[in-house]
């Protein structure tokens, strides 16, 4: 557990997706409906996901 908070913190699978792939979006889930997630997931393949761009969430916040 210590590791992947660790992983997190330093936003691990974040910089290795964005080096990786032309386009990276994140989307917290956290408390969302699976329609509502269903919904974000249409915006970005519609082209809409701005919003969903990396570098927004802070994954670690309520770990520390």
């Amino acid at each position: 557990m210590k590791e992947n908070l660790e992983a997190e913190a330093l936003d691990v699978c974040l910089v290795e997706a964005v080096e990786r792939y032309d386009e990276v979006y994140e989307l917290d889930t956290t408390g969302r409906s699976p329609e509502e997630t269903a919904a974000a997931v249409e915006e970005i393949i519609k082209g809409k996901g701005g919003k969903y761009r990396p570098g927004k969430i802070d994954w670690a916040e309520g770990y520390f």
